[in-house]
């Protein structure tokens, strides 16, 4: 597999490795992911070096970045807001994402990305409108007992009791993303 930052996608190829990502349709393809993504390329979320008469390419890590911005999106997000806090946290969500898609991550521990919403609160209290971070919630066994995962989601929700939390599985959409863009040595 090339390195994660080597730009080596074309963007047709990122686009529809994204649509099966989040599991839509050619029709939204074309328009709805089309357009999110051009409102965060206007937002400078992925930095393009092109020299002239070159097509862009991408790296998996820029296509990553774009999914979780469109996965961020559906919280409701200010889209300025998901790119900064996403490349504020970029270093340490990177690191992350490979262990995200792993054989562990995929047979029942799978991977979250948690965001602290704070529209309003986050000026005043000098905290980012908008935090992520990939965490792995430990649950033995993906066919047990809902308990243990009621227990770390509360631990999770009253650990967080004074901020709006919102926690997504980013393990599905990785692991259809990795699945979905092109074998390329």
């Amino acid at each position: 597999m090339p390195p994660f930052t080597s730009p080596i996608f074309t963007y047709a190829e990122a686009e529809s490795a994204l649509g099966a990502a989040l599991d839509f349709g050619l029709v939204h393809q074309r328009g709805t992911i089309k357009l999110r993504l051009k409102h965060l390329q206007r937002l400078n979320l992925v930095e393009l070096n092109l020299r002239k008469k070159q097509r862009a390419k991408y790296s998996r890590a820029q296509i990553v970045l774009w999914l979780l911005a469109l996965i961020l999106a559906e919280t409701g997000a200010d889209p300025v807001q998901v790119v900064a806090a996403l490349k504020r946290s970029w270093k340490h969500l990177a690191s992350t994402i490979e262990l995200a898609t792993s054989d562990e991550a995929r047979s029942g521990r799978p991977y979250y990305m948690i965001t602290w919403l704070r529209g309003l609160s986050g000026p005043v209290r000098q905290k980012p409108t908008l935090s992520i971070d990939l965490v792995q919630l430990q649950f033995p066994n993906p066919y047990a007992v809902p308990s243990e995962q009621l227990r770390q989601l509360r631990e999770v929700v009253i650990g967080n009791s004074n901020e709006m939390v919102a926690l997504v599985n980013v393990t599905r959409p990785l692991s259809r993303l990795e699945n979905a863009l092109p074998s390329k040595s």
